[in-house]
Parts: structure tokens; C-alpha cells; sequence
């Protein structure tokens, strides 16, 4: 833990959020050179530099999570139901 932040480090298993491409994403692998990612629904892993890369907030991580719920059920950021 840095005393500086107080953030916890990385590890896989763990949330965080790829600040280049403000993406939130479960840690899947970790190696010095690079941090694989996967969408926390489920999907395609993508790469990370681990100097773009942090342990998601509390915040954040409930954030994803909403928007995953919200995506299944058809919500739009607006509330409403997309048609089709």
C-alpha cells in the first residue's frame, strides 16, 4: 500500500481502470510490462500499460456495475428503454 494514495496495488482478480481509455476492467494477468484486462460482464481482454493502469474506487467499480445491470435491461443512460 503507498502511504502517499492508499491505494491498494494491482492483482489479478482485482478492478481497475485503464486511464487511456477510461475503461474499467477485472485484472486478468499482470506482467511488468503489461496489465490484461476483461470487461467485468464478460467480453474481449484488451492490454494495458501498467503506468496507465490503477486499482478502481469503490466508486467506480459500483459505477461499472450499474452500467452492466443497466445494459441488460435495455436502459439508456437517460432511463429510457431502447427500441428495437
Amino acid at each position: 500500500m503507498s502511504a502517499s494514495t492508499n491505494e491498494q496495488p494491482l492483482s489479478v482478480g482485482g478492478m481497475a481502470l485503464d486511464m487511456r481509455k477510461d475503461r474499467i476492467g477485472v485484472v486478468m494477468d499482470l506482467t511488468p510490462t503489461r496489465v490484461h484486462l476483461r470487461p467485468g460482464g464478460g467480453g474481449l481482454e484488451w492490454e494495458a500499460d501498467p503506468g496507465h493502469v490503477r486499482p478502481a474506487s469503490g466508486a467506480e467499480v459500483l459505477r461499472a456495475r450499474v452500467a452492466l445491470i443497466d445494459a441488460a435491461r435495455g436502459l439508456t443512460l437517460e432511463g429510457a428503454r431502447e427500441h428495437g
